[in-house]
């Protein structure tokens, strides 16, 4: 037991002033230190000072709760531009009647067609094997009634070739560009399509262009443009029998040729 007159805490001395000496401690919870108190209250005003959003963590339950996912803000839909619209070509051709085309003037001149003042299709059949036989599929404009002839070398081997020839009379005229309507009937092997250009009887051969016909049926198909040495203008066309590829010693036909000169 305490002496009389000391605190809990002291040490007292014994009575008759020898013996051991012994502390008396206080029971019961300790008082709350200065410093530990300094730490709650300066966590206190850090959680007033972050706007109760750490508060609001802190409330929720410890364990697998689930926490508050963040908004997402929405993205406006954009509006896609239109896809271009589709570009449309006048189908291959001539103007509709012969006189003034674009950049001179304009002949036609074909198998079935009112041929005047010079322009001719005049046709050679070959030696040895068929010639030039009638049919149609042809150029139906202009005046022409849609009439072909065709050809063929069925063996490959004819020393010469069936020929038909589209001639011009280009009087005044410095250039032409010339093209030629391949027929949709019997156009199926390669035909070669020469120019010639110079005086008459004595004309030359400036260009020559081969062409599988199945691949340009039922259009016309421009040869390129040439000036002119003198009024005579042919295009000669006879099939080709040693071509390689599909329609190899296949038939060829022709109808009408075009011609648009400039002086």
């Amino acid at each position: 037991m305490a002496a009389a007159g000391t605190r809990a805490g002291e040490t007292a001395a014994p009575a008759n002033g020898g013996g051991a000496r012994y502390t008396i401690k206080r029971l019961g919870a300790r008082p709350a230190r200065r410093g530990r108190r300094a730490v709650v209250i300066a966590a206190a005003v850090a959680l007033l000072a972050s706007g109760g959003s750490a508060l609001a963590f802190l409330s929720q339950p410890a364990g697998h709760a689930d926490r508050a996912k963040p908004l997402l803000t929405p993205v406006r839909p954009r509006a896609l531009p239109a896809p271009p619209a589709p570009v449309r070509r006048p189908p291959p051709g001539p103007p509709g009647a012969p006189g003034h085309g674009p950049g001179g003037s304009m002949k036609i001149v074909g198998v079935g067609c009112p041929n005047d003042h010079g322009d001719t299709v005049t046709f050679d059949n070959a030696p040895m094997g068929p010639g030039w036989m009638p049919a149609g599929g042809g150029w139906t404009g202009d005046g022409c009634d849609g009439s072909t002839l065709w050809t063929m070398d069925p063996n490959g081997n004819q020393p010469v070739p069936s020929t038909l020839t589209w001639r011009f009379n280009a009087s005044g005229a410095a250039r032409c560009t010339l093209a030629v309507f391949v027929p949709t009937l019997n156009a199926l092997g390669v035909s070669d399509y020469s120019v010639s250009v110079g005086p008459p009887g004595a004309s030359q051969v400036v260009a020559a262009v081969p062409v599988r016909q199945s691949a340009e049926a039922g259009q016309w198909l421009t040869l390129g443009t040439f000036p002119l040495s003198g009024p005579s203008l042919e295009i000669t066309t006879a099939p080709i029998p040693a071509a390689p590829g599909p329609g190899h010693h296949g038939a060829v036909a022709a109808s009408a040729a075009r011609a648009v000169c400039t002086s």
